[in-house]
């Protein structure tokens, strides 16, 4: 049977089979209908409906065959992207795609097949474009996106200090918005571009930076901690 010379359909000895001018093969119509002798097959146009008369297996139906429409490609991407930070990326396209294609210019990798890829990473910053193809056995579609990926922020720690057991030191760093130091032994704060440091052993601190774009970056600072009555260069110190 032939439907608006789109697909054919044909009743036979071990079920209903059918193809479109887009495949090669006959292939079994659905998995509502049995796997059996097949003498009668009727179309329901009213309600979209193919119906088949079995020998003792009873009257069946299921939904007609529908040539999928062309699919629309379309993704989602998160906002805010920082140098080597991974990146995933979501199809959304519509009409049931069958196979992706993805081009990330600048990127590594540069290209995916996947639905939903991940890990996709920018190590320099700037202006770059994101293309998904689709296709299905109707035809293909594609859509371009364009994004920014932020320089981390430039950390300026304090340099390293040397102080006398039981003192104090501040530890200043610049470069973003928020900071946060750690460890937090010897501290009297965590946060902040400024913070007094009275470590009771030697210790490297470490701070996170974070600016504007949300992007981080780290930075070190080591407080040397000298015993009383030694000095930084080692020496004694004498009355």
């Amino acid at each position: 049977r032939n439907f608006d010379d789109v697909w054919t359909c044909y009743a036979t000895n071990t079920g209903v089979y059918f193809k479109d001018n887009t495949m090669a093969n006959w292939v079994p119509y659905q998995n509502l209908l049995p796997k059996v002798p097949v003498n009668e097959l009727e179309i329901q146009y009213s309600s979209s409906k193919i119906r088949v008369a079995t020998y003792g297996r009873g009257v069946w139906e299921c939904d007609l065959y529908t040539t999928p429409a062309v699919p629309v490609a379309a993704f989602t991407a998160p906002t805010g992207i920082c140098v080597n930070e991974p990146i995933s990326f979501t199809d959304q396209s519509t009409n049931s795609p069958s196979t992706w294609s993805w081009a990330f210019s600048g990127a590594a990798p540069a290209t995916s097949t996947q639905q939903n890829p991940s890990n996709v990473v920018w190590s320099a910053p700037g202006t770059y474009t994101v293309t998904l193809s689709v296709t299905n056995a109707s035809g293909n579609n594609s859509t371009s996106n364009v994004i920014t990926v932020n320089a981390l922020p430039v950390v300026t720690v304090s340099p390293g200090v040397s102080i006398p057991q039981g003192q104090s030191t501040t530890l200043t760093a610049s470069g973003g918005t928020t900071y946060i130091w750690s460890p937090s032994a010897g501290l009297n704060a965590t946060t902040g571009s400024s913070v007094v440091a009275t470590p009771s052993a030697t210790t490297t601190y470490t701070v996170t930076v974070t600016d504007a774009n949300t992007c981080s970056d780290q930075g070190q600072v080591v407080v040397t901690v000298t015993p009383l009555g030694i000095t930084d260069n080692n020496s004694v110190q004498i009355g």
